[in-house]
């Protein structure tokens, strides 16, 4: 390997392999999610949730805004969705001049 990132093994595969056949020979590059769907650490949550509505996976990875080799993290759908209201409801408070709660 050149250093290259790839993607993220989807566990979903991994199972169904198992599942299949314990004699199966799987190569680890036939389970991986193609790197297209990344996210960097600058990116608004809407452009994240974007990517989750386009795309079946359950998570993406976060790379280097600098180094996109680089991985430096996940998100997953499901804390990307559950986010989004506590967003807009910190945003709303701060429209109104309500302030957060304390």
């Amino acid at each position: 390997m050149d250093g290259t990132f790839l993607g993220l093994i989807d566990p979903r595969l991994v199972e169904a392999a198992e599942a299949e056949s314990a004699d199966l020979p799987v190569v680890a590059a036939e389970l991986v999610y193609e790197s297209g769907a990344i996210v960097t650490p600058s990116a608004a949550l809407a452009e994240v949730l974007d990517v989750f509505r386009s795309d079946d996976r359950a998570t993406l990875a976060v790379v280097g805004a600098e180094d996109r080799n680089r991985i430096i993290g996940c998100i997953r759908t499901r804390d990307a969705f559950a986010l989004a209201p506590s967003l807009l409801d910190a945003q709303r408070r701060e429209d109104l001049g309500i302030g957060s709660w304390k």
